[in-house]
């Protein structure tokens, strides 16, 4: 399957302001604006179980998850040392998509704030969603949570490559959505492969400490904004676009 971009419907004129600005926000899903991990659990668990496969224990899925990682890449992840097949890894795979859409998404769910926070983002830049996750359940999420109205599009994993955190993904992101300028594009996400794409890319980075990465290694990447809970997004882009000239865009307080 071909890596995909869906365009989310706008409702209300939320963007309208926002393609007027330059500003972008390239906004991580998991563990940033949705709690997945319980829904990611669930998932992993039962297609193991279902297979055949020895299920891990939690806290090898909990490292996996803050990883960022790809589906096939947490897979092999969850058993480095096993001789699994390729033909194993892909009925994994399929079985874990279809557990997902079944049941597991039942157990997301929204981090406090994130409606209100992307409507009032969305009144000053554009929102796309840049995800290692499947563009199938991200886009189930924002019709099911009301949040496609906020975004403008969605980039999510699929092959082939680019994916976070390698930095051809951004020349990606600037084929698909026109207008998005590197000095006027924020990435925000909670996991080190997040960070090491803004990184890669020479693009400014805000850390959702609330999520599922790893705080070592997360703050040895490096960042230029810490995110303690998502209602407090709005604040930090107002913060980041006045730095680079843009405090027109808002209006006094």
């Amino acid at each position: 399957m071909a890596r995909l971009t869906i365009s989310c419907p706008i409702r209300g004129g939320s963007l309208r302001t926002a393609r007027s600005n330059t500003d972008t926000l390239l906004l991580d899903f998991d563990g940033t604006i949705c709690a997945t991990a319980p829904a990611i659990r669930f998932s992993l668990e039962t297609a193991f179980s279902e297979l055949g496969v020895e299920v891990p224990n939690p806290r090898r899925i909990e490292i996996a998850i803050g990883s960022g990682l790809t589906l096939r890449e947490t897979i092999q992840s969850l058993h480095p040392d096993s001789n699994l097949s390729r033909e194993e890894i892909l009925r994994l795979d399929r079985r874990y998509r279809e557990v997902y859409s079944g049941e597991g998404y039942q157990y997301e769910v929204l981090f406090p704030g994130a409606e209100a926070a992307l409507e009032e983002c969305a009144r000053h830049a554009r929102i796309v969603i840049l995800s290692n996750k499947g563009l199938k359940a991200i886009g189930a999420a924002l019709d099911r949570f009301a949040l496609g109205q906020y975004v403008s599009a969605v980039l999510a994993e699929g092959p082939p490559k680019p994916r976070k955190p390698d930095a051809r993904l951004f020349d990606e992101v600037q084929q698909r959505v026109p207008g998005v300028r590197r000095d006027r594009s924020l990435v925000v996400g909670d996991t080190e492969a997040d960070l090491r794409f803004a990184r890669n890319a020479g693009l400014s980075s805000c850390w959702a400490v609330y999520g599922y990465g790893h705080n070592a290694r997360c703050r040895a990447v490096g960042f230029d904004y810490l995110l303690d809970q998502l209602d407090n997004l709005p604040r930090i882009l107002q913060d980041w676009s006045g730095q680079r000239g843009s405090e027109a865009a808002y209006p006094e307080t």
